[in-house]
């Protein structure tokens, strides 16, 4: 039986400078609101958090919240066994490590991603994340490989050179497949 996802917690972290990239303007002595996993407000000054929030004091900080990572592979990683990885691999090992990178990409700063495609494994991971069964960022995602036109996958979608999609395949698009 699967658990239900929790009720929204709420965070207050106290920051001591605060880049929010709107601007050249660096807020000091800011509260970050987080209402569950999402950031629902950057407020100026150390406002005390409601009964029951936690607190977490980064006074001593510089704090860049909600990075986007705007290319990633979120099913896969390069390293020295990845060839071997392609044969003795199946969907279902492919699903779980895509799952474990997703969770590796929040506590390195990543709140959202925009994946870039592979085999589809990708909906299904969002999905998962969307609906608390796994941890991991906001995924944008295309259904399968995005590439430019010449590029070196065999499968996928062509870009050309203003980014505009040549040929889609339906079954994306039904899937729930979204890069913006």
């Amino acid at each position: 039986m699967l658990a239900a996802p929790a009720a929204a917690q709420t965070t207050h972290l106290h920051c001591g400078r605060v880049l929010t990239m709107e601007g050249d303007e660096t807020l000091t002595s800011a509260t970050i609101v987080v209402e569950g996993k999402k950031i629902s407000r950057i407020e100026r000054g150390y406002t005390p958090p409601p009964v029951g929030a936690e607190l977490i004091d980064l006074k001593t900080k510089i704090v860049l919240p909600g990075v986007m990572d705007r290319q990633v592979r979120i099913e896969s990683e390069q390293n020295r066994f990845t060839c071997v990885d392609r044969v003795t691999l199946d969907n279902a090992d492919r699903a779980f490590r895509a799952a474990a990178f997703a969770s590796r990409t929040l506590p390195a700063g990543f709140t959202t991603v925009r994946n870039l495609g592979w085999h589809g494994r990708n909906i299904a991971l969002r999905h998962a994340i969307n609906t608390g069964w796994a941890d991991g960022p906001r995924i944008f995602t295309a259904w399968s490989i995005i590439n430019i036109t010449g590029g070196v996958t065999m499968v996928a979608l062509r870009v050309d050179a203003f980014g505009t999609v040549c040929h889609e395949r339906g079954e994306g698009v039904q899937s729930g497949a979204r890069m913006n």
